[in-house]
């Protein structure tokens, strides 16, 4: 409960009698949980975020890997919280986006005792994007492309100024995409038209000119 101070003045041989209402205080939520390994060895320096539906903050930690019982693991938690839906993310340096069971996305707090585990095991593979002006054919190297499996969203690989954009996925993931640029109709679809060449996932974007 609130606490409340209140200066009452007291007439002698005079019952005075007074009403109180009391609030009760904001109830707080916490979410935790760990990450594990399918091999029990994985140490990519990652962050987990957590971001609320209409805030405009997000948090986010580092968690730290230890070992325990012989296989490496990392805690997190996310305390004084709003009851209700939250988004968790995890992002990885390496920007592999691998594969997580259960995948990240909306938990609903209080949640405790989560666990979630790296398929570190599962082959990689580099999805490439090759975009083009439906017209001319003219490489858009510039369009921005935003890739997602279920409610996480994916890491753009380190590439070269005005190369096509690159992702590092755990093989067979379905990932879904948009592919956006000024002056053009939004595209959107999934890897399942992707072809597969010379050892690498090619997703091919014919952008419309916008009307």
């Amino acid at each position: 409960m609130r606490e409340a101070r209140v200066l009452l003045e007291a007439v002698a041989g005079l019952e005075t009698r007074h009403t109180f209402v009391l609030e009760p205080l904001p109830q707080t939520a916490v979410i935790r949980g760990e990450l594990r390994s399918r091999s029990g060895k994985y140490l990519d320096l990652l962050t987990v975020t957590l971001t609320t539906p209409g805030e405009a903050n997000a948090r986010s930690i580092m968690p730290r890997w230890i070992e325990r019982n012989g296989e490496m693991v990392a805690t997190f938690e996310f305390a004084d919280l709003q009851p209700g839906p939250h988004q968790l993310q995890v992002l990885g340096l390496s920007a592999d986006n691998r594969a997580w069971n259960p995948e990240f996305g909306t938990i609903d707090a209080p949640a405790e005792n989560l666990v979630f585990v790296c398929d570190d095991i599962a082959p990689l593979r580099t999805l490439r994007f090759d975009i083009v002006d439906a017209a001319t054919n003219e490489a858009l190297t510039h369009a921005r492309v935003r890739a997602t499996v279920g409610e996480s969203a994916l890491m753009a690989g380190f590439g070269a100024l005005r190369e096509p954009a690159v992702f590092t996925v755990s093989e067979l993931r379905l990932v879904n995409w948009s592919v956006s640029l000024p002056g053009y109709v939004e595209a959107t679809g999934d890897t399942a038209t992707a072809t597969l060449v010379d050892g690498v996932l090619v997703q091919a974007v014919r952008l419309e000119r916008a009307p």
